[in-house]
């Protein structure tokens, strides 16, 4: 399986406590006073070592100032380094053989190659820069400003850079440079082309200066334990009592916990805040328990709070959490985040729209609903009966489809902890079609006996939030949808081409292919002519956490006399959706989770011509817009001709006669059913 780590939070912060700050551009890796804490296990050995790579002076060699870098563990020193930097270019000189070298290159760009030198084989190498990025999956850089007479605080945030480089003869091997940290598995691990195995650096803490920039990496432990932390900003000494300490508030959004409040701390360089996660007797409730520790050492810290905010990634947003603060002391969780709750697949009410291209030849397209009616039992076990109705109107219900008439069984469906299973409308007996148990790193049998690898994710499809799973190189399976084809059609299907459109389940949208639904609603002018209008956002209370994006959300909608469609996107959280009348009565109220779905497409048929005002809210922030579906259209039922000399469509092509929908005549809207 692939092992994810719980990378460690980092914060750069500084004490100056002035309220203007400097542009976080570059962090040089040659500094004074910058020290690197590495632990190193060795196979076979059950302790691991702390190997510090500090700061030892300047000297000058060859008209040169160096920066002497040296390795201790404990009191024994191990290694010394001579290092200097010059326009983002890192030097080593080699005081045995008496030669300066090229160690890394933080200007290089994707495609550049460099030479330096490996210890492996007594000579120069060339690398090649595959990428150049940001380094999202490690710490975050945060810098802190402190405007001590307004009490207020500044930040500014950035990821790291990161630089991918292989050997020019062997693309294959590959290394990964951090910016200002050098690599992950220590400073200056890319002076050896080769680790050896039975050693292994795991970086875990930088610090510059011992007071202004520090920034934490993965802690590791050779118990297995994995403690996500961060560093702290660093102050000046102050003490200011007992009070001053758990200021605390501790609250959950999505999967990261924040905690802001009072922070001070009296030590200098390596005082960082580590969590760890503890079972309870109750399984939907997991202890915290964080303390203060001083680089990798395991001797509790005291501490002290300042007022900031800082988050630690990878907790469980479905779970109850409890902080446990380092005297002891139980905090409760405000989990302000809308349960990630598993959506099954067979749902009462659910319709796919599917737009179909045939296979053969000539090429046709046209649109196919799929849902459930009503049961079955194959084999002793009852089952959804799955439609399939082919319709040229676009709709999200049935009801919107001309040929009714077209109708076909398609099979049988259950759903059984998270393990959905089919049978066609020719088997007597059910097969596992989509399982969602699985877990990155499962692996997965396929009909032809190959095995594949699953990846499960959440985000990154555009009209889709949930959870879906990478299945091979080729099939994606989304938690509650399916595939992103036809419901019935995973890594086997070989007919039609099919392109799900839209799937929901009454008026809740929880996939919504935004592409697919203008280029197949451009000619129905119930469904494609309508009008957008925008949500004005008001928040009731600041966050009190720095990053939420409460003023960045912006909704929109659109509608006409038929729909009217909200789309959700941006919104995570619970919210109370209400439409109400000119005279102010209710005329829709439900409570949504939008971190589920994409949209809301609200039937407005049935309401009376006229002015309505929605508003989305919860406890923090409401979104107001308004709707006015009097549409200044005549209705003619059964007319064909009308006296007039002018009549046109809604493209402007002069027409002799009204035709079925839109018309325009003589500069009025005349719609014939």
């Amino acid at each position: 399986m692939k092992q994810t780590l719980l990378l460690i939070t980092c914060v750069l912060a500084t004490m100056t406590m002035f309220a203007q700050e400097e542009t976080i551009d570059y962090l040089p890796f040659v500094e004074k006073l910058k020290s690197w804490e590495v632990v190193r296990t060795t196979l076979g050995q059950d302790k691991i070592d702390y190997i510090s790579y500090v700061w030892y002076g300047s000297e000058e060699i060859g008209g040169k100032n160096y920066n002497n870098v040296k390795a201790f563990n404990g009191r024994t020193e191990l290694e010394s380094y001579f290092l200097r930097e010059e326009n983002r270019k890192v030097y080593m000189y080699d005081t045995d053989n008496n030669f300066e070298f090229l160690v890394f290159d933080y200007s290089l760009k994707e495609g550049d190659t460099y030479e330096t030198y490996s210890y492996d084989e007594s000579k120069m190498v060339t690398y090649k820069v595959l990428s150049v990025g940001e380094f999202k999956d490690g710490p975050e850089v945060i810098r802190y400003g402190y405007d001590e007479v307004a009490d207020t605080i500044t930040i500014s945030r950035r990821y790291l850079q990161k630089w991918t480089v292989s050997r020019i003869d062997d693309v294959s091997y590959q290394k990964i440079w951090i910016e200002s940290a050098g690599s992950l598995e220590g400073p200056l691990a890319n002076l050896y082309d080769s680790h050896p195995y039975s050693i292994r650096d795991y970086l875990i803490f930088v610090d510059q200066n011992y007071a202004e920039i520090n920034f934490a990496f993965p802690f590791y432990d050779t118990m297995n334990n994995i403690w996500r932390g961060q560093s702290l900003p660093h102050s000046k000494d102050m003490w200011d009592g007992e009070s001053r300490q758990h200021k605390l508030t501790y609250e959950l959004e999505g999967d990261r916990l924040h905690i802001y409040g009072q922070v001070f701390t009296i030590y200098g360089g390596g005082l960082y805040i580590l969590f760890k996660e503890e079972q309870t007797d109750d399984p939907q409730t997991i202890r915290i328990r964080w303390q203060y520790r001083h680089y990798g050492a395991s001797i509790e810290q005291e501490g002290f709070l300042f007022t900031t905010d800082f988050y630690v990634p990878g907790f469980d947003p479905n779970k109850n959490y409890i902080v446990v603060d380092n005297k002891g002391e139980e905090h409760p969780v405000i989990n302000k985040t809308p349960q990630n709750e598993y959506r099954q697949f067979v749902e009462d009410g659910k319709i796919w729209i599917v737009k179909v291209e045939s296979n053969g030849w000539p090429k046709e397209e046209w649109i196919e609903y799929y849902y459930f009616d009503g049961d079955t039992i194959i084999g002793g076990q009852t089952a959804k009966r799955m439609m399939c109705v082919k319709g040229e109107s676009l709709g999200f219900g049935v009801e919107n489809i001309e040929a009714v008439e077209n109708i076909k069984y398609i099979g049988a469906w259950y759903e059984q902890d998270k393990k959905v299973y089919y049978a066609g409308r020719n088997q007597e007996q059910f097969e596992l079609f989509y399982d969602f148990t699985l877990s990155t790193g499962d692996s997965i049998l396929m009909p032809n006996h190959d095995t594949w690898l699953v990846e499960k994710v959440s985000g990154g499809i555009q009209g889709f939030k949930g959870t879906y799973y990478e299945i091979g190189d080729t099939e994606r399976w989304l938690e509650g949808v399916g595939s992103e084809t036809f419901p019935q059609a995973n890594f086997r299907w070989n007919g039609n081409i099919g392109a799900l459109i839209a799937c929901c389940v009454g008026d809740e949208v929880i996939y919504l292919n935004e592409q697919l639904l203008e280029e197949q609603g451009i000619d129905d002018p119930d469904y494609a002519k309508k009008r957008r209008f925008d949500f004005n956002h008001t928040v009731k209370t600041q966050p009190k956490t720095p990053n939420r994006r409460w003023e960045e959300v912006a909704l929109y909608g659109e509608y006409n006399d038929k729909s009217l469609d909200i789309r959700l996107d941006p919104l995570d959280d619970a919210y109370l959706v209400r439409i109400t009348d000119k005279a102010g009565q209710s005329v829709y109220e439900k409570a949504i989770n939008a971190g589920n779905i994409v949209a809301l497409n609200i039937d407005i048929s049935e309401y009376p011509e006229g002015q309505y005002e929605i508003t989305i809210d919860n406890s923090n922030e409401t979104f107001n817009g308004v709707i006015d579906t009097t549409t200044g259209i005549d209705e003619i039922v059964n007319g064909k001709s009308l006296n007039s000399k002018s009549i046109y469509n809604l493209n402007g092509q002069r027409m002799k006669q009204l035709q079925r929908g839109l018309n325009v005549v003589d500069g009025k809207k005349i719609y014939v059913k």
